[in-house]
């Protein structure tokens, strides 16, 4: 973190054009709106989440390749599992061969309920820990509304 009008929103701006220019596919969560004209400048599509909101965001329907971008897809569900506390290596360990397994047998239809399952199912109870962690992103949870379906378009508005 760093004070306002430090740059970082500008730093950000050209990390975000250079990926771009690289072909890659960025989502962007911004509080503030810091990066809306960017977005509109690069013709990608601004998405306000509001309490009638129908976004959809799942992380799994945009993956290509599995391989390359597991790193992402892990960081993104321990990000889920736990917002303060560090994973221990085993849980973290666990947790990305339960998302691997899951994937292949799933694929873009993978859901953050079939992993909450799987690691609620594990024998070890620190596994389980997180299964119960990631409730709040599951059909059932606060969260859910914007994880549980499989959408035609990533981060669709009509899903």
């Amino acid at each position: 973190m760093a004070a306002s009008g430090s740059g970082k929103s500008f730093l950000t701006n050209d990390i975000i054009t250079s990926y771009i220019s690289a072909g890659a596919t960025i989502w962007t969560i911004d509080i503030g709106r810091s990066y809306e004209k960017l977005c509109k400048d690069i013709g990608g599509d601004f998405i306000e989440f509001g309490e009638h909101s129908h976004i959809c965001l799942n992380p799994f329907q945009i993956v290509k390749n599995y391989n390359e971008e597991a790193d992402m897809l892990v960081g993104i569900v321990v990000s889920m599992a736990s917002m303060t506390d560090k994973l221990s290596d085993l849980q973290y360990s666990r947790l990305r061969s339960i998302i691997k397994l899951l994937w292949d047998e799933h694929g873009t239809g993978l859901l953050v309920d079939h992993i909450a399952e799987s690691a609620i199912a594990d024998e070890d109870q620190r596994v389980k820990d997180l299964g119960h962690q990631l409730y709040a992103f599951t059909t059932q949870g606060e969260y859910g509304k914007y994880f549980r379906k499989f959408s035609s378009s990533p981060a669709s508005d009509t899903a």
